[in-house]
């Protein structure tokens, strides 16, 4: 299924920024926001001015319950990206 093509997507190219929001979106949308965070976590690491990388990031935080934490991480996101709708939350 899907999450096998984003897994040899991601394997293919570990640095590559693509496969990894679409695996943490899989995982956001099955359920699974804190493997969706580790993974953003890892991205944001590597491509820290990606605002699909960091908006992604703060809602998987959000919805682990990382209320503080998404704050923070939309604070990040309105730095990068002041007019991101997501920072007018």
């Amino acid at each position: 299924g899907t999450r096998k093509y984003i897994e040899r997507a991601r394997s293919a190219d570990p640095e590559a920024v693509a496969p990894m929001v679409a695996m943490a979106g899989w995982n956001l949308d099955h359920g699974s926001p804190r493997e969706a965070v580790a993974i953003l976590q890892e991205a944001a690491a590597k491509h820290p001015n990606r605002t699909d990388v960091i908006e992604l990031l703060g809602m998987a935080q959000s919805r682990t319950g990382d209320r503080m934490q998404a704050l923070s991480t939309f604070d990040q996101l309105a730095r990068v990206r002041p007019d991101s709708p997501q920072v007018h939350m």
